[in-house]
């Protein structure tokens, strides 16, 4: 009897070990993304254009390694967009002459945002774009199903083969916007321009709707 009691406190206390062990290990995980987190978000605000890409790929990494933080990830992400690019003010770069095309941080950011695993996305919670400038961004095959880009400027932007299903466009400036085999099935295009005259966009510095 005394044995078995001592086998069954042996395997009580190495069971409890185990769990103090795994709970540890899963508190340390936790400690180590919420440090990345931290230094990601913190490194979307510096001037260095390096910096900003690198905290745009970490913050994509920790959505897919930590799919509780996916939504609040991907809201960041959203967030930066609306602060680097609001339509009244496209931050373009190119030479003079040339249409132009969106800053690097901006195209990864919403390039990020299109590939992400919307079967993670809080159900009921739209990512917000509206009235942001994406003007001739690059969102070819982009899954984009249900993303707010009311009075988003879209000019000139290639969407063809991107899932827009559910998708808010409305007074969305779509003119010369690649549609080829887009998915729109369900998308709200309520006054949205679909004109095919591109309008003049200056350069980063300026304004421009």
């Amino acid at each position: 009897m005394m044995t078995t009691v001592a086998t069954i406190a042996a395997l009580w206390f190495t069971s409890e070990s185990l769990r103090a062990t795994k709970n540890q290990y899963a508190l340390s995980q936790q400690t180590v993304v919420t440090d990345r987190f931290h230094k990601a978000v913190e490194h979307l605000t510096v001037d260095k254009l390096e910096a900003r890409l690198s905290a745009l790929y970490l913050l994509e990494r920790l959505a897919k390694d930590s799919p509780v933080d996916h939504p609040t990830i991907y809201s960041i992400l959203a967030s930066f967009v609306h602060t680097q690019s609001p339509v009244w003010h496209c931050r373009l770069v190119g030479r003079p002459g040339d249409r132009g095309r969106l800053e690097f941080d901006v195209q990864t950011a919403i390039t990020v945002i299109g590939r992400r695993d919307v079967t993670r996305d809080a159900p009921g919670t739209d990512i917000d774009l509206s009235d942001t400038c994406l003007f001739g961004a690059r969102l070819r095959g982009a899954d984009l199903r249900g993303v707010d880009l009311s009075g988003t400027n879209l000019t000139g932007a290639d969407l063809s083969h991107a899932n827009l299903t559910g998708a808010t466009l409305e007074r969305a400036n779509l003119s010369d916007t690649r549609l080829d085999d887009t998915d729109l099935t369900g998308a709200n295009l309520l006054e949205a321009n679909l004109s095919r005259d591109t309008e003049p966009v200056t350069r980063s510095g300026d304004h421009t709707r």
